[in-house]
Parts: C-alpha cells; structure tokens; sequence
C-alpha cells in the first residue's frame, strides 16, 4: 500500500466517492502489516462500497480491494422483538420438556390402574359366569334331590321342599301315635276352666318330637315358606326350559272340586296335622 491511494466508491448513487487517507510510509514493515491495517478500516464506512487501491508508480497496475461482507444495520425496534422471540423460543422448548414428562407419568398411572383393575375384572367375569350346576345343587332339596317347588324352611335354617318335610313330620307323627293313641294336636282342654290348666295339661300332654332331617334339632313351630327361593327355583327353571309341576286331577267334576278344596286347605295350612293351632 505504499505510494498509493485508496479510493472507496459506493453502490448507492447518493453517497459520494471517498477518499481514504493514505497510508503512512511504512518503509520498515513488511505487506502482512500493511494488509492487516487495511483490513481494520471500520465495516460500517466499507459495507456496501467497492474500493480501489491507485498506485503513484507508474509500473503498478490498479488493485481491486475484495469488497468488505454486507453488514446492515438493526432498527433499533427489531431488537427488543428478538430478545422476546428468543425468549418465547427458549419457553416453547421448556413447555414441550413438560408435557413430554407429564405424558409418560400419564402412562406410567394407565398402566398401573390396568394392573389394578385385572383382579377386580377377572373376579367379576368369572362371577358372571357361575356355572348352572351349581346354582341347581342350591335350589335342589337335600332330601329328594329335586328343585324346591314349594320350600319351607325350618327354625335351624335347613330349607326343604313340603312334600319332603311332611313325609318326614308324618313318620315321627305315626310312631307318636302308636304310643299315644288320643293325641289330637288340634284339641286343646273342653271348658273355660280348664284353660287355666292348659300349661298343665300341654305338660302332661306328650307331643311328637319333630326334628330337622340334616342337623336333627328339634323343630318346635311349624315350618315357613321361602319365597324368594321359591322365585330363584323358577328362574333356574325357566333358563333350563322346565316348568313348575302341576298336579295331575282325576275323575268327575266334584271330585276335581274336592281335590281343589283340599289342596286350598293344604296350602292355607299345611302343618295343621302336626302342630297345634296357635303353638
């Protein structure tokens, strides 16, 4: 750069031609330190304009300086606005971290409310799906076998079906009356007076020992119908395609009708012949 003079022209058509000052005489220096000084010419007074290095020799040619990187300069407003973009940049990414770590815990709690809910929902279909053969053996009597049609349970909590219980009452009652032939269940003591006596005379008064056909305790009152068993029995019976057995009627139209009064009487009540009224 020695002996020359540097021209910088612009681009633009309003800014005017520069002249640089010229360099000092650098007689002791060698090119590095003249390139590196004129590299250091400010970038904002180069950007956007070409420079030219005139020589005062005659034998050196025109130099063609490289053109220094456009730098524009920032309004003074976009910088405010980039810090807030850097920032709400810099929210976002933390924001997606978040929802990445609550998605997974999310995960983690679905997997161990499945784990929880297995037993309860493996307990469940298997009670929905109670095999019928052991629902038979709860509505069958223990005596015969056969659903309860009509069951009556006793005082221990044994559950039979009627027939059953008075075939077996009926047994105890015949071996009662073979010992005591005047047993009448159903005829307490003639007189006003003797109703007094009445405690007296049940006392002295055997009566049949009429026990439970499995435990075998003593059944003292007579025995009550279960219904809501008698309406399971009929919905087993249902699902199996069965229907509840009728009694089968015979011969002329006044024997049906003393058949129904009778068995009107048997269900009204059918423990009159062992027990006594109001006992």
């Amino acid at each position: 750069m020695v002996g020359r003079k540097i021209i910088v022209i612009s681009d633009s058509d309003d800014d005017d031609v520069l002249f640089a000052p010229r360099p000092p005489s650098l007689k002791t220096k060698d090119s590095t330190v003249q390139k590196t000084k004129f590299r250091n010419l400010h970038p904002s007074t180069m950007a956007g304009r070409k420079i030219i290095v005139i020589s005062d020799s005659d034998d050196d040619d025109v130099l063609f300086a490289p053109r220094p990187p456009s730098l524009k300069r920032k309004n003074s407003s976009e910088l405010p606005l980039e810090r807030d973009l850097t920032k709400l940049k810099k929210e976002s990414d933390e924001h997606k971290k978040k929802e990445t770590l609550l998605r997974s815990e999310l995960v983690g709690f679905q997997n161990e409310l499945a784990l929880l809910r297995s037993p309860l929902t493996n307990a469940a279909s298997s009670k929905a799906h109670v095999p019928m053969s052991k629902i038979e053996v709860s509505v069958a009597c223990e005596v015969c076998m056969i659903k309860m049609w009509t069951p009556y349970i006793l005082e221990c909590g044994h559950t039979y079906c009627q027939s059953c219980l008075q075939n077996w009452f009926s047994q105890t009652l015949v071996q009662h009356m073979t010992a005591h032939p005047n047993h009448n269940p159903n005829q307490p003591p003639h007189g006003a007076e003797m109703h007094l006596a009445y405690g007296q005379y049940y006392h002295y008064m055997p009566q049949p020992q009429y026990t439970c056909p499995t435990c075998r305790k003593q059944v003292r009152n007579p025995p009550v119908e279960n219904f809501n068993l008698k309406k399971v029995v009929r919905a087993v019976a249902s699902v199996q395609g069965e229907a509840s057995p009728k009694k089968a009627e015979t011969g002329s139209s006044q024997k049906q009708g003393k058949a129904k009064s009778k068995a009107l009487a048997e269900r009204e009540d059918p423990w009159s012949g062992f027990f006594r009224k109001g006992n």
